[in-house]
């Protein structure tokens, strides 16, 4: 299965970006729980995609997320809120220990995490970025975000882009901004 795999991913430093079932399997596989049918929860927005047989309506913003503070989402400098389109029943229940939140929907739905102390991006987000990524800045944000962290971690062979006991925190902003200290060590290193 694709649980064992994503945890030994993470663990070897392979940058992620989880999205939609994926961002719930990151979920599950570092032991969190889901709900099966948001919908049918009381208080809970139907995070389910539009009746409509046209793509761009299902796949519209349907909802705004809020990025909470202190994570990589806020390092990234995202809109405080901004708005997803939301095509899914299922959600996370209990937030798996080792996960944060890093953007939550109206209702409390946890809608975007990241893996604490992992060496590189590891994201999972419930919406769909990649639909129409040109035209929603956040959503580009988080692609070069990750794509930068893949070229990183390329440069280094394969391994962590950092070490140093400070990358909790020091490094967590800079490892996800275009100009970051580790990306100037690799260069340094001739990587």
């Amino acid at each position: 299965t694709t649980l064992p795999l994503l945890r030994a991913a993470i663990a070897a430093g392979v940058p992620v970006l989880d999205i939609c079932r994926g961002f719930q399997e990151m979920n599950v596989a570092f032991g969190g729980s889901l709900h099966q049918k948001v919908h049918e929860l009381p208080g809970m927005l139907d995070h389910r995609e539009a009746d409509h047989p046209d793509l761009a309506v299902q796949y519209a913003p349907a909802h705004a997320v809020s990025v909470q503070p202190g994570g990589v989402f806020a390092a990234l400098e995202l809109p405080g809120t901004f708005q997803v389109n939301s095509i899914h029943s299922q959600g996370i229940d209990r937030l798996a220990p080792g996960l944060r939140a890093e953007a939550i929907a109206p209702d409390g739905l946890i809608e975007a995490i990241s893996v604490e102390h992992s060496p590189t991006f590891a994201v999972g987000v419930q919406w769909h970025p990649e639909w129409q990524v040109l035209t929603h800045p956040p959503y580009l944000s988080i692609f070069q975000a990750f794509g930068d962290a893949v070229e990183q971690w390329l440069k280094s062979g394969g391994r962590s882009q950092c070490t140093g006991a400070d990358k909790e925190q020091s490094e967590r902003k800079s490892m996800f901004q275009r100009k970051s200290p580790c990306r100037s060590e690799l260069a340094r290193e001739g990587r």
